[in-house]
């Protein structure tokens, strides 16, 4: 892990059962998201911080027919 944070860092990239026991206090939403889904080895997460972040960003691609992806803000 980097000391000091700089610009945009992905602190990891993989699938959901791997950033959780890293990450608890962070990841409540990826672990809701695979639970509610396909899993958490098939349900993909991506931690990225930043220096100048105040507030936590959450994406949830969702492809397919008709889908669209929904972002909130937290």
């Amino acid at each position: 892990m980097p000391t000091e944070i700089t610009k945009a860092t992905v602190l990891y990239d993989g699938p959901t059962r791997g950033v959780c026991p890293l990450f608890p206090r962070n990841v409540s939403s990826h672990r809701t998201v695979a639970l509610a889904g396909i899993g958490f080895d098939r349900t993909g997460s991506v931690l990225v911080t930043g220096p100048v972040l105040e507030v936590a960003v959450i994406g949830l691609p969702a492809p397919g027919k008709g889908a669209g992806s929904a972002k909130q803000t937290c």
